[in-house]
């Protein structure tokens, strides 16, 4: 069986999974982060590597990605013959305000004129959101430790996760890495909501039933 490689610590478990959620969770240091320096800032950062994998170019942010994707785009094509065009100056960075917190920070012009609101981080979109939207309506709530979606749920949930691979449908984001994201597992999501079932049996079928990641399944419930 692995053993917990932080000195001094005797915890042993039957998968190097489990010491990963250990070592996250007792010792605040993840197993499986890296250290990178972004292509377009500079700026040194930890990751996942399938998640810098993921993208073409090692990048801290996606606003660092968004700027050297447009800079590299314009120079081979611009205007409205560039794929990404989205009118005139749309990859200039601009400079908004947070809707949440208040904080003035930088952005493309596309990124600005895509949504109604603007974000400065993750938290403080969830923040806005939670503020919108309250129980069993919000896409984050889950009634306690784990939501109770009637009798056989719990097993239905394990077997979409197994069909699944243990990863999100959308993003293909695994286990570990949602963990260390958001130390929680992958999220269950109903693609026809469980309030329009007269039977959770029906609602909690595999056909109906998706393996996505927090964020992912935000985007779902709001699509």
């Amino acid at each position: 069986m692995p053993d917990c490689p932080y000195e001094g610590c005797s915890y042993t478990s039957h998968s190097e999974f489990g010491i990963k959620q250990h070592h996250k969770r007792t010792h605040g240091i993840s197993l499986t982060l890296s250290t990178f320096n972004c292509d377009y800032c500079g700026a040194e950062f930890e990751r996942q590597e399938s998640k810098v994998e993921r993208w073409d170019g090692t990048f801290c942010s996606s606003d660092c990605r968004a700027k050297d994707t447009g800079e590299k785009l314009s120079e081979v094509r611009s205007g409205s013959d560039n794929p990404n065009w989205q009118g005139k100056n749309s990859t200039d960075v601009v400079e908004s305000v947070c809707n949440t917190c208040g904080e003035k920070f930088e952005q493309t012009r596309y990124q600005q004129q895509r949504t109604e609101h603007s974000f400065c981080s993750r938290d403080c979109y969830y923040t806005d959101l939670e503020g919108s939207i309250s129980g069993e309506e919000n896409p984050r709530w889950r009634g306690g430790y784990e939501p109770y979606y009637g009798d056989g749920w719990l097993e239905a949930r394990r077997e979409t996760l197994e069909r699944d691979s243990h990863e999100c449908q959308d993003c293909g984001m695994t286990r570990d890495e949602h963990y260390d994201e958001y130390g929680a597992d992958l999220e269950v999501h109903h693609k026809t909501p469980l309030r329009t079932f007269d039977d959770t049996a029906d609602a909690n079928k595999l056909s109906n039933l998706l393996t996505l990641c927090t964020r992912c399944h935000v985007d779902r419930e709001h699509s």
